[in-house]
């Protein structure tokens, strides 16, 4: 057992360093360095012609009101002010922590919110790069879709409407979780690649509801990675660390899915028009 137990660490750290030899981001950083700035520069100048000038606008008034109404100006004060506003927020209280940390740094001030949104988008620009790296090494294919990403106009309400900032969050969040478990399958120690995955995962799921079939899927991709990797190698050969990166996501979607589930019998729709009704009356 002992022989073929080191048999098999020595075939992991083989392979894991024949994988690194061939990286092209471990060994291209000069050039990794040019993408990521060019992406910085395509990312300011799509949001310099306006950021200025956008405000608060729709549901942000509603979400403000709580948060200025708050019993004080502390985290607990304004995370409850939004929990007991609609069942919407209560299922996603990555939203709830995000807005109260944007209010208690930008208070009404709408440039303060527009400029972290502004920088969330190209982290998941940056984040979807690195991603496209992973699996094609040719780096114009990577510029190319993270500089699509940011300019798409398909999502701009997630540009300009603060109740809907999450969405961006939840997606850098979740392209984090997915460029760590990328980064675990060829890494010779992939704890910590495993716990940053599973971290950023929990917290786009408790976020917005979109990513939940894309995180379902991540396990085949990452399945895929790996025979991308190592297509002469049988399961068995492949170990069973790799295994456990592949299907370590399922670890946080259950426990996801059954918080999300225990809210499927109350509208998600806030009541804010018979609220406001109530106080003016």
């Amino acid at each position: 057992r002992g022989t073929s137990s080191e048999k098999e660490n020595r075939s992991m750290t083989e392979s894991t360093s024949t994988a690194n030899a061939s990286d092209p981001i471990l060994h291209g950083r000069g050039g990794v360095l040019r993408d990521c700035l060019f992406l910085l520069l395509v990312a300011t100048l799509s949001v310099a012609p306006y950021v200025t000038r956008l405000g608060f606008y729709g549901d942000d008034w509603a979400i403000l009101a709580a948060l200025v109404n708050a019993d004080d100006s502390s985290f607990r004060a304004m995370w409850d002010a939004q929990y007991e506003q609609s069942v919407n927020l209560q299922r996603r209280p990555t939203q709830i922590l995000y807005q109260a940390v944007l209010f208690r740094a930008s208070a009404l001030n709408p440039l303060g919110y527009h400029a972290v949104n502004a920088a969330v988008l190209f982290l998941a620009a940056l984040f979807l790069y690195f991603i496209a790296r992973e699996f094609d090494p040719r780096r114009v294919i990577a510029v190319a879709v993270a500089a699509v990403y940011i300019l798409l106009p398909n999502y701009s309400t997630d540009r300009f409407w603060f109740a809907a900032f999450t969405y961006s969050l939840t997606t850098m969040l979740f392209l984090l979780g997915v460029y760590a478990f990328a980064r675990a399958i060829r890494s010779g120690r992939p704890e910590g690649w495993i716990l940053l995955g599973l971290g950023a995962l929990s917290a786009a799921l408790l976020g917005t509801e979109v990513v939940f079939p894309l995180t379902a899927a991540l396990p085949v991709a990452l399945w895929l990675r790996v025979r991308q990797l190592h297509p002469d190698r049988s399961l068995r050969q492949l170990g069973v660390r790799r295994g456990v990166v592949v299907l370590s996501p399922m670890i946080v979607i259950v426990p996801a899915v059954l918080y999300k589930a225990s809210f499927s019998d109350v509208s998600m729709i806030p009541n804010i028009f018979r609220n406001s009704l109530a106080v003016s009356v």
